[in-house]
């Protein structure tokens, strides 16, 4: 009986820790994202005043 309890307190954990991993991981992806699209956004906005700008003049 002591076994077995100690067992299922040892497994608890491991599980924890791979959920809050995986958590720490999805929020890094979701930063990742949003770091990304305000790069592009920021680099056609960029491009798109250069590509007028060369026309106009």
């Amino acid at each position: 009986m002591e076994a077995q309890s100690f067992h299922i307190s040892r497994q608890r954990p491991s599980r924890m820790r791979k959920l809050k991993q995986r958590a720490i991981i999805e929020n890094l992806n979701t930063e990742m994202d949003s770091i990304y699209t305000w790069i592009m956004l920021n680099f056609f906005k960029i491009f798109y005043h250069r590509h007028f700008a060369i026309c106009a003049n």
